[in-house]
């Protein structure tokens, strides 16, 4: 079967986003997508369904591409937040040459670049400089993704972001805050470093 593709190419957001779901470039994605040399640079803030710079939620048996693309405003949610992409479920999602700057915070799931991988997740030659904190009290939080629950391969990437999360149940790490695959499934790191305060 055929299915959409969306194709973003030198897109720039510069204004402030706030809502339910609320993505710098695109809110809810459904369908294939390749997104090249964007950016997002407004204050994004979600309220109920989390909070990206780029993309808020991707999801279903789509793929999705990110490349030469970064954020460098606030994101802020009550839910899942991320500097790139804030919860990705699609059968797959590559990352490379991309970048966060800006300050992420969430109450749940909290990530420099990706919040929730729940997808077969590629990230290559990616950072992350901005702060990224969670508040909830079992709130996960990673310099470069917040958790993967299926295979991940993270390579030659870096985070020079603070990571914060809750002194209760809270989880924190510098490349991948929590790592929660099962059975097979295999996250692969390779040549990151991760120079923040955690």
């Amino acid at each position: 079967s055929n299915f959409a593709t969306l194709l973003m190419d030198s897109c720039i957001n510069m204004a402030s986003v706030s809502g339910k779901s609320a993505g710098g470039l695109v809110g809810n994605m459904v369908d294939n997508f390749v997104i090249s040399n964007s950016a997002n640079l407004g204050t994004i803030t979600g309220m109920g369904e989390g909070a990206a710079g780029l993309i808020n939620s991707a999801s279903l048996n789509y793929t999705g591409t990110i490349t030469n693309s970064y954020n460098s405003g606030t994101v802020t949610s009550t839910n899942t937040s991320a500097g790139l992409v804030g919860s990705a479920s699609v059968t797959s999602l590559t990352i490379s040459n991309s970048y966060n700057t800006g300050d992420v915070e969430g109450s749940g799931t909290a990530g420099g670049l990706v919040g929730a991988g729940e997808t077969s997740l590629s990230l290559f030659q990616n950072y992350n400089t901005g702060k990224v904190r969670t508040t909830g009290y079992s709130g996960v939080a990673g310099g470069l993704v917040g958790k993967t629950t299926k295979p991940a391969v993270i390579a030659n990437n870096y985070n020079l972001g603070e990571v914060s999360a809750h002194t209760g149940f809270g989880r924190a790490g510098g490349i991948d805050g929590l790592v929660a695959t099962s059975g097979s499934d295999m996250t692969v790191l390779l040549n990151n470093y991760s120079m923040g305060t955690i």
